[in-house]
């Protein structure tokens, strides 16, 4: 069982990645095309990439850094019980003389 839950958690890791990927090469693609057919400047340019961001809700941004959220803390949370487990099995191993 915990075998196929890691081949879970990996499968999600790409799919997040390559989305990110996407978002970050269209989001570069769109600049590049301001900057260099339409004349536009670098600043102008980023404002045009990121202002679906700026015109968001209060609502639409809570939903959206909750999900952020959720991406960022299981992979954070899952790296800290591995470690704590590493630690506590190394401490059975080699216990401290006192």
């Amino acid at each position: 069982m915990n075998r196929f839950l890691k081949g879970k958690k990996v499968r999600t890791m790409k799919v997040l990645g390559i989305s990110l990927m996407i978002l970050l090469l269209l989001m570069a693609f769109s600049m590049g095309w301001d900057v260099f057919l339409s004349n536009v400047d670098f600043n102008t340019s980023l404002k045009n990439t990121t202002n679906p961001f700026l015109v968001m809700e209060l609502a639409e941004l809570a939903v959206f850094f909750l999900i952020l959220l959720s991406v960022f803390v299981s992979p954070v949370r899952s790296f800290y019980q591995k470690r704590k487990k590493a630690n506590e099995e190394n401490n059975q191993q080699h216990p401290k003389n006192q």
